[in-house]
Parts: structure tokens; sequence; C-alpha cells
């Protein structure tokens, strides 16, 4: 269930003393650039405001947004032992020489003020050859939603330096059998505050974000039968979706969110086919021999590829969803599974077998730049971030299955998830609405 504590948040979000269009701006992130080189960024500690002595936040606050801005690959961090100065919260208090020095091109300075369980946050951050203030928030709301305003900067910092939106308030939807099944989960999408969220004493997989992120469908074993359901977050209700004769497995939600598709069986043959939110049947879209499951869609809703074995072995294809004609879009391997169209449109990120282990490999949508991103252990499962730019995946690379991060053209893979059991099928959600 999505935590409400959000929705009691009381945000203040007051720019402050920064009236320069972005346009204008000294700083501003190409994120296309072909050869963009992180930008070298000090975040201090943050001042006790009204002197409370709450030292723990002092560092902790600045540590969650440093842990943020590098996620993205866009930011290097700068260590604090390099810091020469104790700036002051303003431009007026700060000497941005010695920024310059230790080779920072920004700088982020904040503040604290505690009043019983209400915490206000005000963060700045600079450019420090140009000597100017570049932004400037402040926040107020209930001291366990701290991490909340950190993310909510954050998102702020990316959207001014790059004109596109955050994913710092987004959640990654997997599967862990911690519990001895398989149950859904979710956790931010740092892997902060994971929880279970499905009790079905069954096994649980296939986890699909609505494109609202409100509802989470999914496959489940819990009657006996592979039904797919559909999970409220705000309500914790799940009601079943489709649960007709043999499978019902693979659900993915179209752009528009007005129709999930998935693979049923009940004919005999599995193909993909078109559901109303209620589980009725609007189209069937495959009609074919083979097996085809794992629908993912252009950011578009004209395409959809998918996986079948028409030709043999498990290729993905391609299909124009107005006209039904289909492609075949992979070659190499006899195995190619799991794609997952990003929200570009401009790659497909799929999982293919190599030297007898799963990797993960991108493809553009006509056949070509075929790379491949992981090479140790197996690597399955992939997810794009809202904006394309990284990749959410699970690897047994460590002896166990866990989740990990890779930017989108395979550098930076790191695990995001230290739980016990295995966790699998990680799925990253769309921006939400805090």
């Amino acid at each position: 269930m999505r935590k409400f504590g959000i929705a009691l948040l009381f945000v203040i979000l007051s720019t402050l003393c920064f009236h320069t269009p972005l346009s204008e701006a000294r700083f501003y992130i190409d994120i296309n650039a072909p050869a963009l080189s992180a930008i070298p960024i000090a975040v201090c500690d943050f001042k006790d405001i009204d002197r409370t002595g709450n030292s723990r936040l002092t560092r902790s606050l600045p540590q969650i947004l440093n842990d943020d801005l590098v996620f993205t690959g866009l930011f290097k961090s700068l260590a604090p032992e390099s810091f020469l100065d104790n700036p002051g919260l303003t431009r007026e208090q700060i000497n941005f020489k010695n920024w310059r020095l230790i080779g920072a091109e920004l700088l982020v300075t904040g503040g604290f003020s505690v009043n019983g369980n209400t915490l206000e946050l005000r963060m700045y951050l600079f450019d420090t050859f140009g000597a100017s203030m570049i932004l400037g928030k402040k926040y107020r709301g209930n001291m366990e939603d701290h991490r909340i305003m950190i993310h909510r900067f954050a998102n702020d910092i990316i959207h001014h330096l790059t004109g596109e939106k955050g994913i710092f308030l987004t959640q990654i939807a997997f599967i862990c059998d911690v519990t001895g099944h398989k149950e859904l989960y979710i956790a931010d999408f740092d892997g902060y505050n994971p929880h279970q969220i499905t009790n079905n004493k069954s096994i649980t997989l296939s986890p699909s974000w609505s494109p609202n992120g409100n509802e989470i469908a999914y496959t489940s074993y819990r009657d006996g039968n592979p039904d797919i359901y559909v999970k409220d977050l705000y309500t914790g209700i799940s009601r079943k979706l489709a649960s007709y004769p043999g499978l019902n497995i693979a659900p993915a939600w179209t752009p528009s969110g007005e129709f999930v598709a998935a693979t049923l069986s009940k004919d005999g043959n599995p193909d993909i086919y078109l559901l109303y939110r209620n589980g009725e049947i609007f189209k069937k879209l495959t009609n074919h021999r083979g097996i085809d499951v794992s629908p993912t869609f252009s950011p578009d809703g004209k395409h959809m590829a998918f996986v079948s074995d028409r030709s043999g072995g498990r290729q993905i294809y391609i299909m124009d969803i107005d006209v039904g004609e289909t492609r075949r879009l992979t070659f190499k391997g006899r195995q190619n599974e799991s794609p997952t169209w990003s929200p570009k449109g401009d790659r497909i990120a799929f999982v293919g077998m190599d030297g007898g282990k799963f990797q993960i490999y991108t493809i553009k949508p006509d056949g070509s730049d075929l790379r491949q991103l992981t090479h140790l252990g197996n690597n399955e499962a992939p997810s794009w971030s809202p904006d394309g730019r990284l990749l959410v995946f699970n690897s047994n690379r460590d002896g166990k299955w866990s989740i990990y991060v890779m930017n989108a053209n395979g550098t930076n893979q790191r695990k995001i998830l230290s739980m016990k059991g295995n966790q699998m099928s990680p799925r990253w959600s769309p921006r939400l609405e805090w």
C-alpha cells in the first residue's frame, strides 16, 4: 500500500531570489550530448538554523541529496574532506574561489529547522564560476517525510538544469521470495524502504505498473491457476482481471492505460490479447501456432514488441497494431526474450542467451545497433526508468538474485537492494504525483 504520509506533506515550494530564465542560465545540461561528462558538485553539511543540536540531520540530509544526484550519472560528487570552507546558506556567505579551487562547478548549501514533528528545509544551488545562485527552495513537512523533501529538491535541480523531470519520486516493483513464497514488493527508486504489498502465499509473477502509477497488474497462482490481478495501491485492494481457462500471464498496460495486454491460452494456443480494464477481451492481437508472450508497447502505443517461438527459438517481433503486420527484430542467438521499450522510443532492451548465460542487450526498433550491456553472471528482466536514462534489472552475479541499476549504455552497474531471499522481475514506475 502506498505511503500516505506523502499526501499529508504540506510543502512550500517558494523559489527564493531567482529570476534568471532557463535559456539564459550558464548551466544547462544537454543530456543527449554524445560525450556528456559528469559535473563536479559539492554538497555541504546542512546548517542547524535553530541550533537544536540535531547533528544527525546535519549530515544525513545532504547525503540523501548527494546520493540522488550521483545516481543519475550526471554529477560527480566531491568528497567533503576536500572542502576548504564551511559556507553559510546564502550567496553573500560563500567564498566561491575556494570551491573553484577544488574543482566544484556546482555547490549546494542547506539548512533545517525543527519544530516538534515539523521539519523546514532551505536548500540552494550555486554556480561557483558565475558566483550566482541558480535555484533556491524552501520545503516544510513532517519529519518522517524528510527523504521526500530532499527527493523533491533533487527533482527540481534536474528539471532546472536539463529541462526534464527527475525520477527521484519513482518506485520499483519487484518479486521477492523471502517469506518462502513469491510476493510483490515495492521500494523507492534507490532501493530504500522495501515493503511487501501482497500476501498471496503463492507464486506471484510479472508486475506491470499502470501509466498513472496507481495500480500494478500481476500474475498470481493464489487460486491454483495463473490468473491476472490488479492491485490498487491507494486502497490496497486486488481485483481479478483475467481468469480464463489455462494461462493468464505477462500483463502489460498500454500507454493510454485503457487496456492491458496479456497472454491467454483459453483457446488452446497462447496468444496475446488486449483486455479492457474490466477484464473483457477487446481484441486478439496475435494468432499463430507459436507461443506469443511478453508484450511491450512503443510510447505512442502504435507498435508492440513481443516474444514468439514461431521461428523455432524464442525471438522478439514487432507488430504494427493498426494493420496487424509483424516483423522479426532479433536474429542473434536462438533465445531472446523479455523486451521492454524505452520511454524515449529509441531503443528496446531485452534478454538474450550468450555463452550459456542470460545477458541484457539493447537494440533500435529497426533492428540496428545491437549492444550488449551486461557480462557478469545471469542478468534478466530489464526495465527502463521514466526518463530512459537508466535500466533496472536482476542479476545473480553475487550468488543470489538481486536488483541492480545501470546507465542505459551499460556503465555504472550497481546493486540497489540488500534483502534476504531472491529479488526478481523489477519494474520501474512512471513518474508519480505526490
